[in-house]
């Protein structure tokens, strides 16, 4: 195949918006534009690749490490970063333990990044994740405040989360609601209450005898004390 010559230029030196004009141009360095746009694309894409597996396997540090070269990378090439390439740092940076005045900084990191791209519309979608984010963090600072201990553990936030969306909660007494053992025994009261037909200190009725019910065995296994051999899964 024959080209036309062109006027010598560095093209190492050109953008990858200036190399995908310059592959327009049907010339060597319109060629040469191509191969050196699908390296470095390729480059980016590896380092992706590599801090999504780094994720995976809990090595955040050098995940973050490999995210932080990606974004110097695409600075130096004048790529714009990707939605997705930051969708990952904040999963990162949120498993690996960071507080969330840090992933709330992240997140402003990332809106001033793509106001100053001059991408309104993807600022706009951090934007709106952040505020969600935000509210989440309140939601559950607020639902710590009922409880005496800890409540950072997701499967025992989304136990107590149930619970407060069944009946049984606000007849259970959670004066001494110290763990989440304390917390599911307080149920299993208002249950025996309701087995033994307890007059008087029965609150409960058939369909709310059921929800509580249910509730003690899918959360069961979340109690560190010993519980009665009925709401044992079967493998203990």
């Amino acid at each position: 195949m024959f080209w036309n010559k062109s006027k010598g230029v560095d093209l190492d030196s050109l953008s990858n918006k200036e190399l995908e004009k310059k592959m327009e141009e049907f010339t060597e360095d319109g060629e040469r534009a191509s191969v050196i746009l699908e390296s470095r694309r390729k480059e980016l894409l590896e380092l992706y690749r590599v801090a999504y597996v780094q994720i995976e396997q809990k090595l955040y540090t050098q995940a973050l490490n490999s995210l932080n070269s990606y974004l110097k990378l695409s600075e130096k090439y004048g790529e714009i970063v990707k939605e997705f390439v930051f969708e990952l740092i904040i999963l990162a940076a949120t498993d690996s333990g960071e507080d969330s005045s840090g992933i709330l900084s992240v997140y402003d990191s990332i809106v001033n990044y793509y106001r100053k791209k001059e991408c309104a519309g993807l600022a706009e979608v951090f934007m709106k994740k952040r505020e969600d984010y935000e509210i989440e963090v309140n939601r559950i600072k607020e639902m710590q405040e009922r409880y005496s201990f800890s409540i950072d553990e997701e499967p025992v936030r989304l136990a107590l989360e149930r619970l407060e969306s069944i009946k049984v909660n606000s007849y259970r007494n959670n004066a001494n609601d110290v763990s989440f053992d304390a917390v599911w025994r307080s149920v299993l009261v208002q249950v025996d209450y309701y087995e033994q037909g307890e007059k008087g200190w029965n609150m409960l009725n058939k369909t709310t005898y059921k929800g509580a019910k249910n509730w003690l065995k899918s959360f069961a296994h979340l109690c560190k004390e010993d519980i009665p051999d009925e709401y044992k899964s079967k493998e203990e």
